[in-house]
């Protein structure tokens, strides 16, 4: 997404679509075991609020513990857009025989700031960041960017973060330029910066060196709208690996659902674990 103003749009742009797939023949399983932990893991206890196009309607997908929608001009929380449900399907589709996410078990909370075109406000995205402190969650996923720095979104984040609250940002696809700066709010420093992982070593050096990490999304399979299924890659797929990854640290580190775990600790266990 892209931002240059606070009264204008932001436009997705974090998912390449490569595939838009009718069924599943071959079971996909996102298993925890990838990022060091027990396969028996599933994310138990762990809130995680995604701030996206809305709450997936997909038949592999659980009903969410909490969804609201915060775009003025489109009040059904049902994404309509596709890129949430590409998000969620990652972390929570819960299907053995079609997918099953990294973490199925995890309560998801679902912030509805991108409409059905693909555009979302400032405020949009500042009453998704205040709501997801007010539900108390462990993690707030955002798979969008901008290049312009609102210091009141900033303000926000920061408090989510001294609520021990893990932020999980895209990184956007500027950052592969030679020139090109990190969006916001993936640029804060409360905030975890992911990205896909380029294949050219010269490009994937330099994206490197302006985030905090990139996985490789290549050939990804999640779920889509209309009960379909999609091969897509990017940064905002690549929230989806580094979030689940993020709630299997929490879910082992928790004793009790209330527990909080400090994000910084959390982001060092992330970079420590794929080293």
């Amino acid at each position: 997404m892209r931002l240059k103003n606070k009264n204008s749009y932001l436009k997705i742009n974090n998912v390449k679509t490569k595939k838009i797939i009718n069924n599943i023949s071959t079971p996909i399983r996102y298993c925890p075991s990838v990022f060091g932990f027990s396969k028996r893991a599933t994310g138990r206890k762990v809130k995680i609020s995604l701030l996206d196009s809305g709450c997936p309607s997909h038949k592999i997908i659980d009903v969410p513990s909490m969804a609201t929608s915060f775009c003025s001009n489109e009040l059904t929380v049902k994404d309509n857009n596709g890129h949430a449900t590409v998000v969620s399907g990652i972390m929570v589709a819960d299907c053995v025989n079609k997918i099953r996410g990294f973490v199925p078990n995890a309560d998801m909370y679902y912030a509805k700031v991108v409409d059905k075109k693909g555009g979302c406000r400032f405020n949009s995205l500042l009453a998704g960041v205040l709501w997801s402190i007010v539900q108390d969650v462990d993690i707030i996923v955002i798979p969008l960017g901008t290049t312009f720095n609102y210091g009141v979104l900033h303000n926000a984040i920061l408090k989510a973060f001294k609520n021990n609250i893990c932020i999980i940002a895209a990184s956007g696809n500027n950052i592969k330029k030679e020139n090109g700066k990190l969006e916001y709010p993936a640029a804060y420093t409360e905030v975890f910066s992911v990205s896909s992982s380029p294949k050219k070593k010269k490009i994937k050096n330099r994206v490197l060196s302006k985030i905090d990490f990139a996985v490789d999304t290549s050939n990804t399979i999640s779920t889509y709208i209309d009960n379909k299924y999609i091969k897509a890659s990017g940064s905002s797929v690549a929230t989806a690996f580094i979030a689940s990854q993020a709630a299997l640290e929490i879910q082992k580190q928790k004793k009790n659902k209330s527990d909080k775990i400090s994000p910084i600790d959390v982001y060092k266990k992330i970079i420590k674990k794929n080293k």
